[in-house]
């Protein structure tokens, strides 16, 4: 691009670009208003960070993801060293809970171990009463508020069935019961053959009202029995993001959130819909916030 005087104004509804003699980029649009681009960058994190300005910027490899459209987008990076969090990890037929109190869980029922190639899991699994639960809580229901821009992550493996079952996995006010419904302020993920969802699908719900995604598993495959699959879900502004695989888009939800100032706790459920058992098994559950 040859440096110069700025050009004509451009007809109407165009934009013309140029760099002038003092080297810096320029635009003009079609009112005859020149703006320069002073060769930088605004750059801010999915989670509401601090807004810099930058004349280039460097990522790690493979943090760059195609949002499609001709848009680069960064890779979502837990922060523990700047951030609360609470993991829960599984320790054979337990957990081993760390980070934010008071984290202490409420497993019903006993739960056993569930060794595989792809990992150790804690496997949960339901009476063959119908409706009977089984899963994970927290001890209290105040470890965060979604005005504290939290991320969650959950690895979880499906049992050897999938049909005639409910699960919920997230941040809720009160346990998810018996109801394809989540708990009044809640936001995460649910499966269930009842409605019957068409997947793993993201939800949110204020007082009254749930919206959910389509089904986040990729290329929109179905559900499928004794396969690992990775939940990852965060809010920030007025937003709530959902994805599953670790990468790719994310997938938005922006209306009937739960308000900023509600307290929330974890849980990860199992309910059966049907007089015989079902199955769910956890690795990992990870949330950090402001």
């Amino acid at each position: 691009m040859e440096q110069g005087s700025a050009p004509p104004t451009p007809p109407s509804g165009s934009t013309v670009l140029y760099v002038k003699s003092d080297g810096l980029i320029y635009y003009k649009d079609d009112a005859g208003v020149e703006h320069t681009t002073d060769g930088a960058l605004d750059v801010s994190d999915e989670i509401g960070g601090s807004i810099v300005s930058a004349s280039g910027l460097i990522v790690p490899h493979g943090t760059l993801i195609d949002a499609g459209g001709g848009v680069a987008e960064l890779a979502f990076l837990p922060r523990p060293d700047r951030r609360k969090w609470i993991g829960i990890f599984s320790s054979a037929a337990s957990y081993g809970v760390q980070g934010i109190t008071p984290a202490n869980l409420t497993v019903t029922p006993t739960a056993s171990s569930l060794a595989a190639t792809d990992g150790n899991f804690t496997n949960h699994a339901t009476s063959t009463v119908l409706g009977n639960i089984s899963g994970f809580i927290s001890g209290a229901f105040t470890l965060l508020r979604l005005g504290h821009s939290p991320y969650g992550c959950c690895l979880l493996k499906t049992g050897s069935l999938v049909t005639a079952m409910r699960m919920f996995v997230g941040w809720f006010n009160s346990a998810p019961t018996n109801a394809d419904a989540p708990p009044n302020n809640s936001m995460g993920f649910r499966y269930s053959s009842v409605v019957p969802d068409p997947g793993i699908v993201g939800f949110v719900r204020d007082g009254t009202t749930t919206q959910v995604t389509g089904n986040l598993i990729p290329a929109g495959a179905a559900i499928t029995a004794t396969t690992p699959y990775l939940l990852e879900w965060y809010k920030t502004g007025t937003t709530a993001f959902f994805r599953i695989g670790g990468t790719g888009a994310w997938t938005s939800l922006t209306s009937n959130l739960p308000a900023d100032t509600v307290d929330l706790g974890l849980a990860g459920r199992i309910i059966t819909t049907t007089a015989a058992q079902r199955n769910l098994a956890f690795s990992r559950f990870y949330t950090e916030t402001d």
